[in-house]
């Protein structure tokens, strides 16, 4: 009887130890796939929590998501965003500020539309001011947005235009593209103008 134990782990033995090399080959080979899923369904539960003012579970489920690991810039910078409105909803001001500086460090040029909550903004903006105090060189270039009018002074001079040469003064384009009204440009420091 003994002997036939011996021979049973003796030809088991090597089957077990492979059988248990291939689950965890398995099991290591979808632990991404899952967690990627797991951070997916999170942020997809913090979204709808936010929808049902669950502002605390937000916070929570967001984090989980983040700690997980979302794949995506656009799933980071929705879970940054969510929880800065999350913590602002609940009244924590500073919170919803350091979620922000999180957010600008994904997308430097994010911005929130003019008609958000002035607390929002406020938050952003201080958000804004220490990042970029921190990063300067992470200071995205100031592109007119449509329908704002910005003057810049281009100059007198010549420029190439399409092959040709054209003479340019100044312009004002608002961000649909248009040249505005026959308002004069103020002058550029040094450069003194003739009335």
């Amino acid at each position: 009887m003994r002997s036939f134990f011996i021979t049973a782990r003796n030809c088991c033995l090597p089957v077990l130890q492979v059988y248990l090399f291939v689950i965890t080959l398995v099991s290591f080979s979808d632990t991404s796939v899952i967690a990627q899923t797991s951070a997916k369904e999170q942020l997809k539960k913090g979204i709808e929590q936010y929808e049902n003012a669950q502002f605390e579970l937000v916070i929570e489920t967001l984090k989980q998501a983040l700690q997980i690991g979302l794949e995506k810039k656009s799933d980071n910078i929705k879970a940054y965003n969510y929880l800065a409105f999350s913590f602002a909803a609940i009244g924590n001001i500073d919170e919803a500020k350091n979620q922000f500086i999180q957010l600008l460090d994904i997308d430097p040029s994010f911005d929130l539309p003019l008609s958000e909550s002035p607390k929002l903004r406020a938050s952003l903006e201080l958000a804004k001011r220490e990042f970029f105090a921190r990063y300067p060189n992470k200071r995205p270039t100031q592109i007119a947005k449509k329908g704002s009018k910005k003057w810049v002074w281009i100059g007198i001079g010549t420029a190439a235009v399409g092959g040709g040469i054209a003479v340019v003064l100044a312009s004002g384009v608002d961000g649909a593209g248009t040249t505005s009204g026959p308002e004069r440009l103020p002058d550029p420091p040094g450069n003194p103008g003739s009335n």
